[in-house]
């Protein structure tokens, strides 16, 4: 309880909300994707489980840290993108949430408060779901 109380003394004296202290410990929300005022969204013909599923693959592949998924809500959060993307500090959070359209068509959301690194992560996800879409449409004929 002391070690709160301590906790929460210093960050009232360093100007820090709840929100950012959240985000700085825990990552981001799906809130704080869907509400972004700056953020990366595409739009693919491909099945919300499989987004979401390959976006992991995909931030697993950048040596990036989960911080928290939940598939349910097709959501996940993650940090330490500073190997894939040297400009960006260790702790930056970056939140990933896949909204299902209707069958067979997702939208993908990409935020940080970096905003060059959610466009960096943002044009690799992009990048390898074009073409799965592609290998999948072609699939389909």
């Amino acid at each position: 309880m002391k070690r709160f109380l301590i906790l929460l003394l210093l960050v009232s004296l360093c100007g820090c909300s709840m929100a950012q202290i959240r985000k700085a410990f825990l990552g981001m929300s799906a809130q704080d994707v869907e509400n972004a005022k700056k953020k990366y969204t595409k739009i693919f013909d491909l099945d919300a489980d499989y987004c979401y599923d390959k976006t992991l693959e995909l931030i697993t592949d950048m040596q990036a840290r989960l911080l928290g998924k939940n598939r349910e809500s097709y959501f996940f959060t993650a940090n330490r993108f500073d190997r894939a993307y040297p400009l960006c500090i260790d702790t930056t959070a970056l939140g990933v949430l896949i909204v299902p359209l209707e069958p067979g068509k997702s939208s993908v959301e990409v935020a940080s408060g970096n905003y060059d690194l959610a466009r960096f992560v943002s044009e690799k996800l992009y990048a390898e779901l074009l073409e799965q879409e592609k290998l999948y449409g072609e699939g389909k004929n």
